[in-house]
């Protein structure tokens, strides 16, 4: 380093290599960190050599020179701010070392108070990162809200979309059976309509009325007679009664006859009937069909639709 010294006014220093290592991995400023004159130190740091560079020990120049009991150079070093973190290959730093090599000296002193200096820095660090996770931890909690609300509100949308579906669904099921009733109470009255009307039915019932007259003529024939007698006046066997009678009896297989045919045509009606139930039983199960369809092409996000409100 004396050398570095004396030589640094001939040699043109910025030709050389500042950051060249020999087999201990030090280099020129490592070894002028023994040095009692701070001017060789102040050269090679004006050509910009590297105060962090470090030895295979680890030790940096201001570890070397506080090692070395040079308190002068430590001190320089520290002006220069010197880095006073790291650490070497036997786990000490600067503050360590110092208290192992210069205790009691100005090295210390200006140590204890930039570890004052660091500590209080570090506390502001500290409080600073402390600040910022609480600012994440509130933006958080804001997002964590307003994923809430997000998510409260799309539930609500599909709760009104499923209801909605469900109210439509209802109101196309109560329109089909409303308009499936009234055709099924059209056929029945058709066919109540068309037996009213029915020349056959129409046709007994004179039958019917005028056997009804002449059942009564003769009964009121009877009654004549019957008082002409207990007056004393010879009465014969009516001969009106006896046609009244076998015209009551044609008529009564008459009416028989119609009530076969009346019940035929119940039959009939009520075998329409039954087909136009089983048509409306068809459609009912096709709404039913088509509701489901239309259930299950509501958006996959939305809840199961109730089938037993469907059914």
């Amino acid at each position: 380093c004396a050398n570095v010294a004396t030589a640094h006014s001939s040699i043109n220093i910025k030709d050389v290599n500042l950051e060249a290592k020999d087999a201990q991995g030090r280099t020129a400023l490592v070894y002028c960190a023994y040095a009692k004159e701070i001017e060789p130190v102040q050269t090679l740091l004006s050509r910009g050599a590297n105060l962090k560079t470090a030895d295979k020990e680890g030790n940096t120049p201001l570890m070397t020179a506080i090692q070395a009991k040079n308190d002068r150079m430590a001190l320089f070093l520290i002006q220069q701010d010197a880095d006073l973190t790291p650490v070497n290959n036997a786990g000490k730093n600067v503050f360590a070392l110092t208290e192992e090599f210069l205790p009691q000296s100005m090295t210390s002193n200006v140590l204890n108070v930039k570890k004052t200096n660091l500590y209080q820095e570090a506390l502001q660090e500290q409080a600073k990162k402390l600040e910022e996770v609480q600012a994440l931890e509130n933006q958080l909690a804001q997002e964590e809200a307003y994923i809430a609300q997000l998510k409260a509100e799309e539930e609500a949308k599909i709760l009104a979309e499923k209801e909605a579906a469900e109210a439509k669904i209802r109101a196309e099921k109560e329109a089909k059976e409303a308009e499936i009733r009234a055709q099924v109470e059209k056929e029945y009255q058709e066919a109540a309509s068309g037996l009213e009307n029915d020349p056959e039915l129409i046709r007994l019932q004179q039958q019917l009325e005028a056997a009804r007259a002449q059942k009564q003529a003769a009964i009121q024939e009877e009654i004549d007679r019957r008082v002409a007698a207990e007056m004393g006046e010879a009465g014969v066997p009516s001969v009106i009664e006896e046609k009244a009678e076998k015209a009551q009896e044609a008529v009564v297989a008459e009416v028989s006859k119609a009530q076969e045919k009346t019940a035929k045509e119940v039959q009939k009606v009520q075998k329409k009937a039954q087909t136009a139930k089983k048509k409306a039983n068809k459609r009912r199960a096709a709404a039913r069909k088509k509701a489901v369809k239309k259930a299950v092409e509501v958006p996959a996000s939305t809840e199961e639709i109730n089938m037993a409100d469907l059914l």
